[in-house]
């Protein structure tokens, strides 16, 4: 027969297993203190975007941690027997939907802090490479608006050689280049770059071209210039002179570089390239003609044996024959400080002379001086003040 339990002892385990299941107001308040962290957490949207900073999406990740682990501390004061109550279950199923989420974007974080990495070494490797062109990038980049800045032929091809590198440089642009963020600073300056490294042949070289014509345009009205003020009487210098009388000379000294350039380019030198300069040259007879009927040498007043020998000296060391010299003027030109010191004397003189396989003669003007020694004595040695290139006018050589 079945051993009955006796009502008594029947009673006492329904009231123990009610008790179990029955939260204390203690524990009610203490999960019901659990809706502040509830209205504090966002499990909807992630608390930082991509690409922001891994040290802000540590400090917005690190308050949620510690939310979620004062929520898991508090819920952790339950009893086991007590967790089966209807609101234990509803806040431990919150809990629990923090926890996943908050792990979720902790995932997120490290896949943001990659790409960060990532976009960090393409714009490092971008800021390399760009650097490495950084001058024909400049240079295609001045093209595309107003470049106005003198070039010689040298400096042309320098340019030229500098903006050739563009070339591998947007071979990149896809490849190497391409994982640089479009939407960042660095994006939008590889598109630029990038646009005018694909494009730079379009625009360097007819730049180039039209302005080595240019050059060469202002080298022969330079010509016509010497032309004119020596038709004029004026001064003018040895190597203008020269380049107006040997243009084929002075064209040999520029063909070499133009050249080069062309040959870069891949063209040819026009036949005419220097048309300009030997047209101005056709004008060298009658600008000296022109200038000989104007010019002739008129003697000063004075001679002065120490400043002619001294002129003479000077000049002949610059191979200019000195066929007549005088002085302009008859006595010293002391020379003297704010205070009324001496400091030196001069002496002008004027020069006929004459420059061998040259048929003209030229007019010269010079100044001699000496230095003050004290007690109103004057060194003896007499210095000529003779340029590099002293000016002269062509003149009759009579």
């Amino acid at each position: 027969m079945k051993r009955l339990v006796p009502s008594a002892v029947l009673v006492s385990m329904l009231l123990a297993s009610s008790s179990a299941l029955a939260l204390t107001d203690e524990q009610k308040q203490n999960l019901k203190s659990l809706d502040y962290y509830k209205s504090q957490v966002d499990l909807k949207n992630r608390p930082f975007r991509d690409g922001q900073s891994d040290s802000d999406v540590s400090s917005a990740l690190y308050g949620y941690e510690t939310k979620l682990k004062t929520v898991k501390e508090r819920l952790d004061k339950i009893p086991a027997a007590d967790r089966k109550d209807p609101m234990y279950e509803s806040y431990a199923a919150w809990a629990n939907e923090f926890e996943s989420t908050l792990k979720r974007w902790q995932g997120e974080r490290a896949t943001n802090a990659q790409n960060l990495k990532n976009k960090a070494q393409a714009e490092e490797i971008y800021k390399n490479e760009t650097r490495e062109v950084g001058e024909g990038l400049g240079f295609v980049k001045q093209l595309r608006g107003t470049y106005s800045y003198s070039l010689d032929a040298k400096e042309m091809l320098a340019k030229w050689k500098a903006a050739e590198k563009l070339t591998a440089y947007a071979a990149k642009c896809d490849k190497e280049l391409a994982p640089v963020d479009a939407t960042s600073y660095y994006g939008k300056d590889k598109a630029e770059n990038c646009k005018n490294a694909a494009e730079w042949k379009t625009l360097v070289v007819p730049f180039l071209e039209k302005r080595s014509g240019e050059n060469v345009q202002k080298l022969g009205a330079d010509l016509e210039g010497v032309a004119r003020r020596i038709s004029n009487g004026e001064t003018t210098y040895d190597g203008a002179l020269k380049r107006l009388r040997s243009p084929d000379e002075y064209i040999a000294t520029l063909r070499g570089p133009y050249e080069a350039l062309f040959q870069a380019m891949g063209k040819t030198l026009p036949a005419d390239f220097f048309a300009p300069i030997t047209n101005a040259g056709k004008g060298y007879a009658a600008a000296i003609s022109a200038s000989q009927a104007k010019v002739s040498y008129k003697p000063g007043k004075f001679a002065d044996a120490t400043v002619t020998n001294a002129v003479k000296a000077a000049l002949t060391a610059k191979n200019v024959k000195v066929l007549k010299i005088s002085q302009t003027f008859g006595d010293w030109d002391i020379r003297k400080t704010d205070y009324g010191l001496p400091t030196h004397r001069i002496r002008d003189s004027i020069v006929l002379g004459q420059v061998a396989g040259e048929t003209s003669c030229r007019l010269i003007e010079l100044t001699s001086k000496q230095d003050y020694q004290g007690g109103g004595r004057y060194t003896t040695n007499t210095v000529v003040d003779l340029p590099k290139e002293p000016a002269f006018k062509v003149a009759s050589c009579k």
